[in-house]
Order: structure tokens, then sequence, then C-alpha cells
């Protein structure tokens, strides 16, 4: 046989369930009823699974919240038994009356408590090695409680550093507000797995209070004043122009057609400058011309002015006259080829 109730929750936060309900019996092992949303509580939730015998039904939220209450179960129906008369009709021989008993539920209503007392359970970390549990009559922990009869405090908790999930248990004595448990060893975490009591009509409301890290003073350097004598003013100095640019360069490559000639070239006008004959008909490095400045004019002739003619690109495939002037604007290359067999 199985009980039917309706339970009804108020002021649930959203942040809590779906629900299990669990019962005494089997002293919340197994829920008989699970992934209850929170809505079904707002008017009632109808259930008539609740196994037979059961006092204490526990209902637990699912998820990162754990808070849970246990509902006392009030007028439970009991079972009677209205015995059924089959009798033998008369002048039958032998015949006597038969008794056949026939088990009927007829609900009766037994109170099994008086004034229903409901309490907020308010737990949190004290110092470094102890939980501290105090009763209130609102959640919002401001009218202090006294327990009804003792209450049994379960759950777990961790050591700094070492061991996590340690069980305890501890029990908060009939008319006590304030109660603490000390573990021994520097407390970072703690549960409240379940709340049990000495005596019916007692509803529990365990919200587990996160401890909040102490504030971490930061330190701000005071500062000092420090005289220092005026600075001396340093006097710009403008710097001199130079007279001479840095020093460039530029890369010669040379060819020739038809017959090689000697070449060679002038700076800006002065003497001329041998290079030599190109040695081949590709176009090929052969002289480095050093510490030119933006804007000189270099001459390119060839020693018995014959044809000669230049390019920035590659060296031409043919001579187009008797000098090739090039102007040197920064580190850079010139092409230049050389033809002996026509003369000017």
């Amino acid at each position: 046989m199985a009980y039917s109730v309706i339970i009804t929750l108020t002021d649930v936060g959203s942040a809590v369930g779906p629900f299990d309900l669990y019962s005494d019996v089997d002293n919340y092992a197994t829920p008989f009823e699970s992934n209850i949303p929170t809505s079904a509580f707002t008017y009632g939730y109808y259930t008539t699974l609740v196994p037979n015998n059961t006092l204490t039904i526990k209902v637990q939220s699912q998820g990162e919240c754990l808070n849970f209450i246990l509902a006392v179960v009030q007028n439970l129906p009991t079972s009677t038994v209205t015995p059924t008369v089959t009798t033998t009709p008369s002048g039958t021989p032998g015949g006597t009356p038969t008794v056949t008993p026939t088990n009927t539920n007829t609900p009766s209503v037994t109170p099994t408590c008086g004034t229903f007392t409901t309490q907020y359970l308010k737990s949190e970390l004290q110092g470094n090695s102890q939980i501290r549990f105090r009763l209130f009559d609102d959640a919002g922990f401001t009218i202090n409680a006294n327990a009804v009869c003792d209450y049994t405090f379960t759950g777990t908790y961790d050591i700094d550093g070492g061991a996590i999930n340690q069980p305890y248990s501890t029990i908060m004595v009939s008319g006590d507000h304030d109660h603490s448990y000390n573990a021994g060893s520097q407390i970072t975490a703690y549960t409240v797995s379940t709340i049990t009591y000495a005596c019916p009509c007692v509803s529990v409301i365990s919200n587990l209070i996160t401890p909040t890290p102490s504030p971490t003073t930061t330190q701000t350097a005071t500062p000092t004043l420090s005289l220092s004598a005026s600075p001396t003013p340093t006097p710009n100095v403008t710097p001199t122009p130079s007279t001479t640019e840095p020093g460039g360069t530029l890369y010669v490559y040379a060819r020739y057609v038809n017959t090689s000639q000697e070449f060679g070239y002038s700076l800006n006008g002065g003497s001329y400058i041998a290079i030599g004959q190109p040695g081949s008909m590709a176009c090929t490095f052969v002289h480095t011309i050093t510490g030119l400045v933006n804007g000189d004019e270099i001459d390119f002739v060839t020693l018995l002015t014959c044809g000669i003619n230049g390019d920035t690109a590659d060296c031409p495939n043919s001579t187009t006259g008797c000098v090739y002037t090039h102007t040197f604007v920064g580190t850079t290359y010139v092409y230049i080829t050389v033809d002996g067999s026509v003369c000017c």
C-alpha cells in the first residue's frame, strides 16, 4: 500500500530543482520519485507513491544547489478490518455460520503531532577548523530560534592541503540556538547532507553558507618628498652641416658587342680612370666606384673613343654614341655596353 500526499514549497528560488523525494522508511537511501520540477510545488504537488509507514519525506534539490527540507506526513490513513459474515442457509445439515474477514481501508484522522515547527539553519565556517550552526525562525536569519529537541547534523568537509569528503556528525541539543563542530584541522569546504530529529513535527531548512574570503589588504606606498637642486639647463647645440655627404657606391656591370675595347670613366669632369676591357659578351660585374655623393656625374668612355652605351636595368644590346653619362642617386647599379668596332 502507498500513501497519497500533497507537498507545497514556498519561496523557492529559480536556482534550485528539480527535486527528488525520499522516505524515512529506508533512511532516505533511494528516492521514491525523481526529477520533479520546481514549478510543480507552487500550488501543491500531489503524489501517490509515498511508501507505507512513511513518517517523514525528504525533499532534496538536484544540481549545484543541494538544499533540502524534511516534511512530516500528517493525517495518515489507518487500516481497519470489517468482517463479512456468510451464513449457510437454514435447514442445511451441518450448516454453521462462516466468518470471512475482508480488509478494507477506512481512513481515519489520526493527528501525528500538534503544532508543526519550521526552522532555518544557517551554517558557516568559523575560524580555521569549526563549522558553526545557528537556528532561526525566518529565512533571513534575523529571528533566533531554539532546537525543539536534539537535532543531528551530518555531512562532509575538506581539509586544507589534505583529505577531502571527511564525514562528520554532530548534535545540537534541545533548547540550543548556537552549536559548533570542531574538525581539529583547517577546513576549506563542507556540506550539510542530512538533518534528523529526536521528535516529530519539525522541519529544518538548511541553507549552506559559502564562506566569504577575508579581504586582502593592498599596501599602498606612501609618497616621500625628495628635494634636489634644479638641473642646469643644457644649451641646444645646432649641428654644423657636413660639407660632404656619406660616400655611396656604384656597381658597374659591362659587356661588349662585335669587338671589345678598354673603357673607363671620369668623375665630375675629372681625369680618366681606366676600368679595363669587358671580357664577355654577357653582362657581368667588372668594377666598383666608391665615395660618391648624390648628384655626382660619372662619364663612361672608351680609351679610343669608340661606341659606348649604358642603362640602369641591364646592358644595352647596342651602342648609340661615344659617351654615356650616369648621375649618382645613392647606392645603385649601372650597366655598360662597349663596341670597339665603331669609333667616333
